[in-house]
């Protein structure tokens, strides 16, 4: 299964471990590839497995995080390149800037100006 296809309202309940591929099939990347050139397949494997369920505990761990931080995620895609460089449509930040505002150090209407002036082309 796909994660697409899981529904918004099961993402936080999802079992990742019944979907995880086996780990002697899962892609490392290349560093991977070529680092387990001289060792033996067993510990490989060892390592392959561990692999795999460090990625299952990671999604767990970011699956428990997701109900306080979900209003973030939802809107993060209003900054992306898109977004931040219409010249249409360009959404309202306000209500992102004002989650972000505890860290950021700026206040909302900063980060509005600030957000704007992507969009606007610079003269040379």
């Amino acid at each position: 299964m796909r994660l697409e296809k899981v529904l918004a309202k099961d993402i936080f309940s999802f079992n990742f471990k019944d979907y995880v591929m086996s780990a002697t099939i899962i892609n490392f990347g290349y560093s991977f590839h070529e680092a387990q050139v001289g060792i033996e397949r067993n510990d490989v494997s060892c390592v392959q497995e561990r692999c795999r369920h460090f990625l299952i505990e990671l999604c767990y761990h970011i699956q428990s995080r997701l109900p306080s931080n979900i209003e973030v995620l939802e809107k993060i895609n209003l900054l992306t390149p898109e977004n931040a460089t219409s010249q249409v449509k360009r959404p309202n930040i306000t209500t992102l800037a004002a989650i972000f505002q505890c860290c950021s150090g700026k206040n909302i209407f900063t980060c509005k100006s600030d957000y704007r002036e992507v969009a606007e082309p610079t003269s040379n």
